[in-house]
Formats: C-alpha cells, sequence, structure tokens
C-alpha cells in the first residue's frame, strides 16, 4: 500500500482506512503464522513518515510501538507511536552514534554490570 509518486512517498489515505487496517492486520497475522513464536508488536512507518490518524489504527491492529526516521536516540519523552529511528549510515554514525556511544560509555549503571559479570 506504500509507493512514490514524484518522488513523493505515499503511504496512506484517509479515504481508505477500512483497506489499511484490514491489510496491516493480514500482514501482521502472515508473518507471524509463518515466523513460528515471532509476534508482531513493532511497526516501522515507510521512508519514516508516519500519519497520527494511524495510530488508532496501529493500536487496533496490536502493535505497541511505531518508529519515525528522525536523527536523535529514543529517550523517556518519546512517544511509543513516533519512536526516533536513525537511518545509520557513516556520517551519522560519525556525527550521532560515536558521541551517543562515548557520552555514555561512563554510564554507572554499566560499570556495575561489569562488576557483577
Amino acid at each position: 500500500m506504500h509507493r512514490l509518486e514524484n518522488d513523493v512517498p505515499v503511504f496512506y489515505n484517509s479515504a481508505q482506512k477500512c483497506e489499511f487496517l484490514r491489510d496491516l492486520i493480514k500482514s501482521k497475522r502472515t508473518i507471524e503464522s509463518k515466523l513460528s513464536g515471532v509476534k508482531v508488536r513493532d511497526f516501522a512507518y515507510p521512508f519514516g513518515e508516519g500519519d497520527p490518524e494511524l495510530v488508532p489504527l496501529l493500536k487496533k491492529a496490536g502493535f505497541r510501538t511505531a518508529c519515525i526516521l528522525a536523527p536523535r536516540v529514543i529517550d523517556a519523552e518519546n512517544d511509543p507511536y513516533w519512536l526516533n529511528r536513525i537511518l545509520v549510515n557513516h556520517e551519522v554514525f560519525k556525527d550521532i552514534v560515536e558521541p551517543w556511544l562515548k557520552k555514555n560509555s561512563a554510564n554507572p549503571r554499566r560499570e556495575r554490570c561489569k562488576k557483577v559479570l
């Protein structure tokens, strides 16, 4: 149900809400039936583009979280249906991931874990 039109992502048409929900549930059930023991609970918005109208549909289909594309780490303030997801390439790793790892490497909880192990 998602595609590009004139290089613009087309993912959700509010006029097709029922069809979208049916497709979402069918896709989720298909994945769960083909991958024994796997529960599909998380959704990634195609092209990283969400729509507030989708959240009730995602909840109704049984999803607990959904991810957008945003170059920020997830924090306690994130709504579970608008979680940041970073598209990681070399530049993003150097600019965002590496500084975050360095900043959090001195985490006292991590030090306690090392002592236990």
